[in-house]
């Protein structure tokens, strides 16, 4: 499969020239119109003046802008200012389709001018035009257009064609433009209230609620700093509430005993089997019983050591100033997106963000390591989208890490409520939520990672949270251990089927024990006629 390749925008030394061309030949104009007198016009007068201060090509172009177009001619050199400085600071975007825009509204206006001509009859009469709307405003308001549809129909046509001319010459979004408008009425209704408000405020009520209550129906807005603070509040108020609950739960639970089953029966047959092999080793003959396995209690919980009191980690205007430095950043490379959550961890704080309409995740992935850069951290990590919540996250190391103490693990909820066969501890994600899985739902798995990232203490958390669930009756285990160093504290666990394996050589033996042990159970289903 070939790799998307990342459309990143080029720009353009040729467009930066041509604006700056533009530019120049905007500002000429400019100054060639303020400056205009028709007697610098042969055609007025028999002895053509030089007041314009661009001389005769100033003085002759705003006089054809100004009998083509009419009053409309005066935002001509505007205009092209405009284009020629939008080309130079966007040069990666082509000049004509503002061009094509700008020509197109300019008709437009110059129609509307024409269709008031009361209005402008000082102007035309200084400037010594015939119409306000020069020939173009005549022939479209007068002529065509609005002959065919009238003035009124006309006049919105103009007005339509001239503010989609403008939006699409600024670069504006229609959809976010009519948002920001409506928000700023909005505001200027609850700033300035009517005389009515003012008197009787409880004759409206509605309008009263909204002026208490912010607009919050925009997902586009970014979470301001009191929101952000006022969220870390509240998932500090539930992480206690669901603590308190926790140890509650514990201390109305008891330790139960395992009673003597079939596990004597299961065993008798195990050694029979094992010593009608003459193959196996004599550490492979079988299981002796032993009588502390009757009554056999699982380990109490003060064997673990007690969490210990650390600090809050990153408090709530911090992690709303380094919000606002990741939004800043992603601006500043040109994409438009809004932090929308945060979720903070033991390790990492998570930063949910949301791009705009039409930014792709592949962008957002992209700038890591300029993100890392902006932040001033070793590295973060984005993951783009976060599964079932339709936004991007971005994880940023803490300043101060927060250990992650495996006694709260076994105390949490996940592992003392859980139905889980053969749970697995695996530590606290971003938002500081217990890691808790079923191994007997995923049989194969792989603990990997460089040296010091931890795959020892993974495998230790794994085998005493095990440990800490079941007994020997219900859960046997073989440990190989080719390095000798890993797993030899666990030599004296009864739950072991033979000593820990160190040699290489032997492994087979304690997998043909595995097998033996599956096709027994197997004749034991057959037995019982259970469907498999």
């Amino acid at each position: 499969m070939a790799k998307t390749k990342i459309e990143t925008p080029v720009r353009s030394g040729w467009r930066e020239i041509a604006g700056i061309l533009v530019g120049t030949l905007g500002l000429m104009l400019l100054l060639g119109i303020l400056s205009y007198n028709p007697a610098d016009i042969g055609l007025f007068h028999n002895q053509p003046g030089s007041h314009n201060w661009i001389g005769p090509f100033g003085a002759r172009t705003a006089y054809a802008a100004f009998m083509y177009f009419g009053v409309a001619g005066f935002t001509i050199p505007f205009c092209i200012l405009w284009i020629g400085v939008s080309s130079v600071f966007y040069s990666a975007r082509k000049i004509y389709p503002r061009l094509l825009w700008f020509v197109l509204g300019l008709f437009c206006l110059s129609g509307l001018i024409d269709m008031n001509d009361q209005v402008w009859h000082g102007v035309v009469s200084r400037l010594n035009i015939g119409t306000p709307g020069g020939l173009m405003g005549e022939m479209l308001a007068q002529r065509t257009l609005g002959y065919w549809i009238g003035h009124a129909g006309a006049g919105i046509v103009f007005v339509v064609l001239l503010v989609i001319s403008v939006i699409r010459m600024l670069d504006l979004n229609i959809i976010d433009l009519g948002k920001q408008l409506w928000v700023w009425i909005k505001t200027l209704r609850i700033e300035n209230p009517t005389a009515e408000e003012v008197i009787a405020p409880s004759d409206k009520p509605k309008r009263k609620r909204v002026s208490r209550k912010p607009k919050s129906e925009d997902t586009h807005q970014s979470l301001a700093s009191g929101d952000i603070q006022k969220m870390l509040k509240e998932q500090q108020i539930a992480l206690e509430a669901k603590q308190l609950k926790s140890a509650v739960t514990k201390k109305k639970k008891v330790s139960p005993q395992v009673e003597k089953g079939d596990w004597d029966g299961a065993k008798k047959q195990v050694t029979s089997k094992a010593k009608k092999d003459e193959v196996l080793d004599p550490s492979f003959s079988g299981l002796e019983e032993d009588a502390s396995l009757v009554n056999y209690q699982l380990p109490p919980l003060d064997l673990l050591d007690p969490r210990v009191v650390q600090g809050t980690g990153m408090s709530p205007d911090e992690i709303a100033k380094t919000a606002q430095i990741l939004q800043n950043a992603l601006e500043e490379f040109g994409v438009e997106a809004k932090v929308t959550g945060v979720q903070q961890g033991p390790v990492v704080t998570c930063y949910e963000i949301l791009p705009a309409p039409g930014v792709r995740v592949e962008r957002i992935k992209a700038l890591s390591d300029n993100i890392a850069l902006k932040m001033h951290a070793e590295s973060i990590r984005i993951q783009a989208p976060i599964p079932g919540k339709g936004v991007c996250g971005v994880e940023v190391p803490n300043a101060t890490r927060s250990s992650v103490f495996f006694r709260d693990m076994v105390e949490s909820q996940e592992f003392q409520m859980g139905t889980h066969a053969l749970p697995l501890i695996l530590g606290k994600d971003t938002n500081g939520e217990s890691m808790v899985f079923d191994l007997a739902k995923m049989p194969h798995l792989l603990i990997a990672g460089a040296t010091g990232a931890g795959k020892s203490v993974c495998m230790n958390s794994i085998l005493t949270g095990l440990l800490m669930k079941h007994s020997p009756a219900d859960l046997r285990l073989i440990l190989v251990d080719p390095k000798s160093v890993e797993f030899h504290q666990y030599n004296n666990l009864p739950h072991l089927v033979v000593p820990v394996i160190t040699n290489a050589k032997k492994v087979p033996l304690g997998l043909k024990w595995a097998i033996d042990e599956m096709e027994r159970r197997f004749k034991w289903f057959r037995m019982t006629e259970y469907v498999i």
